[in-house]
């Protein structure tokens, strides 16, 4: 958007202004104030710039790659860019009629937000022919590779990115172009999903794009994450995160990573991952989530911690796991990390050959530890038992940083049927 400003001289200067600003500014002014914004543009200098200005959204639509461009070609606002969010918009399919549009809109909203009221006949027809256009525009950029090459020309001039997110839910940002598209306050409308069952896994999509932008232009990152909880639907498959990884996570001081694999990958990807994993000397902060899922094996999930079996990482000092654990290699991790290790997180968690009982008070011998989160454990041969069913475990978590008795030994926990 063009801002004309006006000098002490009655002379007129044109600025191009991203609408990250103008939202931010909007944002912050009553309605019957809206016109102060015309009074107020000299505020937007290269000082005030550095401070209200990080983060650039990509994605594959026309609209967010335009603002991103836009970004890469103002002189300054490229320049402070340091955060860049991969916006996972994934629309489900066409919808060849508004009949059809208004009977899934119905369904889904009795399961999802029926607190919203339904959108009129008329209304219905005007979303499905925007959902269709923006549909056919996203099948397009990603079916010709458009959304890749553009993306890895714009990121060319934001030579300062520290940071990658792969979000789900950015489109929900007023930020985001397509914002106005896909969240009316008051209606309920067929937004994103992240990854429908029969579109290709967006999470993936993202992430080979932006790694491959970022490698390309020789950007080095030390950060990357996913945004939202871990579920199928905002993993990265493991096999698309083997492949360009290793390079990527070479400069990473902290990794929140979300994978999916079957039985099979797992097992035949483990030494990948670590060695991927491994690549990140610097590493500080390591959040790790694995979702192992094979509907014909069901009780063979392999554990995978041996991927962890013999990296060190020297300098980190958060750990965050919701991943099966072997009792052997991961006391080895904990001894090899005791002299950092401070923040320590397990959630979901399955342990092979051993007990908690035993494994906590290992724990505690090696981890001098400020802060500590237990949640959902469970242990072999009690596959389908859980400590505390769905509740964290306060006074293991104690134990963990204060010492005393061991809850899991002295009947203070109990083992609980997950049903």
């Amino acid at each position: 958007m063009d801002l004309q400003l006006y000098t002490v001289n009655n002379g007129r200067t044109t600025l191009q202004v991203p609408f990250e600003i103008l939202s931010l500014v909007f944002s912050k002014l009553r309605p019957q104030h809206i016109k102060v914004i015309r009074q107020v543009c000299h505020a937007f200098n290269n000082l005030s710039s550095w401070y209200l200005l990080h983060t650039a959204i990509a994605g594959s639509q026309t609209e967010t790659l335009e603002r991103l461009e836009a970004i890469a070609q103002h002189p300054i606002f490229s320049k402070i860019i340091t955060d860049i969010t991969y916006a996972v918009c994934s629309l489900r399919r066409e919808y060849a009629t508004r009949d059809e549009y208004y009977q899934d809109l119905r369904e889904r909203r009795r399961f999802l937000e029926y607190k919203k009221r339904m959108p009129t006949i008329k209304q219905c027809e005007a979303y499905r022919v925007r959902y269709q256009e923006i549909y056919k525009d996203q099948a397009k950029l990603v079916k010709t590779g458009q959304d890749k090459h553009r993306i890895k020309m714009a990121l060319h001039h934001m030579p300062n990115i520290k940071s990658l997110v792969l979000s789900g839910s950015a489109w929900k940002r007023s930020i985001h172009p397509l914002n106005r598209d896909w969240n009316p306050e008051n209606w309920f409308i067929i937004a994103p999903s992240t990854n429908p069952f029969d579109n290709p896994w967006q999470f993936s999509h993202g992430f080979e794009i932006m790694s491959s932008a970022l490698l390309s232009d020789g950007i080095r990152i030390t950060s990357f994450s996913h945004s939202g909880r871990p579920y199928i639907s905002t993993t990265l498959r493991l096999n698309d995160f083997a492949k360009p990884a290793r390079e990527l996570l070479h400069t990473l001081r902290k990794v929140t990573l979300y994978l999916h694999a079957t039985c099979n990958e797992s097992l035949t990807r483990q030494d990948e991952i670590e060695d991927c994993l491994s690549a990140a000397k610097y590493l500080e902060h390591l959040d790790l989530t694995l979702d192992e899922f094979d509907m014909n094996t069901p009780n063979l999930i392999p554990n995978f911690t041996n991927m962890l079996r013999t990296t060190t990482w020297p300098n980190l000092s958060y750990l965050s796991l919701s991943i099966d654990i072997d009792y052997g290699p991961f006391l080895g991790f904990c001894e090899r990390h005791g002299k950092t290790l401070r923040c320590f997180q397990l959630k979901l968690c399955y342990l092979f050959g051993g007990s908690w009982g035993t494994l906590v008070e290992v724990i505690r011998s090696h981890l001098l530890l400020e802060e500590a989160w237990l949640e959902c454990l469970s242990e072999e041969p009690f596959n389908d038992h859980a400590w505390e069913l769905g509740d964290r475990l306060p006074d293991a978590e104690n134990y963990l940083l204060y010492g005393g008795e061991n809850p899991f030994k002295n009947g203070t926990l109990n083992l609980e049927f997950r049903g």
